[in-house]
């Protein structure tokens, strides 16, 4: 017979030690205690449950962040092995240290951060509850990784990972992602938005111009009217005449083209910030004008993301195209590959290649000209950098990258103006985000 019917699932207890699996079954909502705090966890196979102590924080926090502790931890990391699906996972935290506790206060509260340890970035989720006399914080965890608590002041930017819908409102709240993008939103009722970065667009750029590798897909869970504005934060190393000319476009379905917005645009080259207004969202993307070709600087290498990919459009028919590598800093050898096409280069799939790099500071280059295979000329290169030997979770080996049009190999001082069909730079690689 119909009626209203439920799943429940059993309940078990059990005690558990930080940093030492607890067998949890199947559908069963098991409690575990830690000695004065608690994990209530459901998952739909027969499980093992890991919820260790993270030490420090090592990462600054967002602006408007501040770390709380605890007597032993900053915060903790949860594994789970058996390979079902993850129901529940609700953290009520031991109590804060007296001097953490003391932060909450007035316009400040209590917060949770998802930490990527890899990405070294930040996702805040919501808790459920402060606990002023007990000094404890409860949140629903929502996947196996390590959360770190936060003293959140009124007003902050909420850090977000890509590929995660955030709520709005008829009040603008501001949100951050890895990167440098921000964006500021209200929508005219409660609804969702979930911001996607891609290195790289299936529309061409438009004439006349270069991209940044910095393509933002931006949707809402239901359409409605609203006001945002969209921020993003460039490079230090580019150029003063090429930073003052960027600006957002956004691609026209309709007319099969780019649009850069009359009204609503601006840079900032103090801050390196470029912005834009508007009352739509699409694919957006930063674009520039600039003859002083691509420049990456201090990106970051991990063993999440051990490799990243260029692109470069070329149109020359004089002198050469020289890639300078430079290993900023970390513990890992780097190694340059190119190849002509569409296709990211590496160790089996590459014409040309540098050395490694194995010291901080030390440059190879990659020389295109008449004369090499591929030979240089009209069309696509595909650049890819690799770290070799990064050590485990955490580290990071940080490198800079530039593509320049010269006369001679070896970056000469005496350069050949790019053409404004110069497509800089795609950054090829996917952004983490949960």
């Amino acid at each position: 017979h119909f009626s209203e019917w439920a799943v429940f699932a059993n309940n078990a207890t059990a005690t558990g030690t930080l940093g030492s699996g607890v067998s949890v079954a199947a559908n069963t909502e098991t409690t575990i205690n830690y000695g004065g705090f608690d994990l209530v966890v459901h998952t739909t196979t027969a499980s093992t449950v890991t919820l260790s102590s993270y030490a420090s924080v090592v990462t600054t926090m967002p602006s408007g962040y501040s770390a709380l502790g605890f007597s032993a931890q900053a915060g903790f990391t949860l594994a789970i092995d058996g390979g079902g699906a993850l129901i529940k996972a609700e953290l009520t935290t031991p109590p804060l240290t007296t001097s953490a506790a003391a932060l909450i206060t007035g316009s400040v509260s209590a917060g949770c951060l998802q930490y990527d340890v890899d990405a070294r970035a930040y996702n805040k989720i919501d808790i459920d509850t402060y606990t002023a006399g007990t000094k404890t914080i409860k949140v629903q965890l929502p996947k196996a990784g390590t959360y770190l608590f936060a003293a959140v002041s009124a007003n902050a930017q909420i850090p977000t990972f890509y590929n995660k819908a955030r709520a709005t409102a008829s009040t603008s709240v501001s949100l951050s992602f890895p990167g440098g993008f921000v964006l500021d939103v209200s929508t005219s009722s409660a609804n969702t938005v979930t911001v996607n970065r891609a290195s790289v667009s299936a529309h061409t750029d438009p004439s006349g111009k270069h991209n940044l590798g910095a393509y933002f897909s931006i949707n809402q869970g239901t359409t409605q009217s609203v006001t945002a504005t969209l921020k993003f934060t460039y490079s230090a190393g580019m150029s003063s005449s090429v930073a003052s000319s960027l600006r957002f476009a956004y691609w026209d379905s309709g007319t099969s083209a780019w649009v850069f917005p009359s009204t609503g645009g601006s840079v900032d080259t103090s801050t390196r910030v470029v912005s834009q207004t508007t009352t739509h969202f699409s694919e957006w993307a930063v674009f520039g004008d600039g003859d002083d070709g691509m420049q990456e600087s201090n990106v970051a290498l991990n063993p999440a993301s051990p490799s990243k990919c260029y692109a470069v459009d070329y149109d020359h028919t004089v002198g050469v195209m020289n890639c300078e590598l430079t290993k900023v800093d970390g513990g890992a050898n780097l190694r340059m590959y190119l190849l002509k096409g569409t296709s990211c280069p590496d160790a089996n799939n590459f014409q040309m290649k540098t050395d490694l790099v194995t010291d901080n500071g030390q440059s190879r280059t990659i020389c295109v000209t008449g004369d090499t295979t591929p030979e240089v000329g009209d069309g696509r290169y595909m650049i890819a950098v690799f770290a070799e030997g990064l050590s485990g979770a955490g580290s990071q080996t940080r490198f800079s990258l530039e593509v320049s049009n010269d006369f001679v190999c070896n970056a000469s001082p005496a350069r050949v103006a790019w053409s404004a069909a110069v497509a800089v730079v795609v950054l090829a690689a996917s952004y983490i985000m949960a």
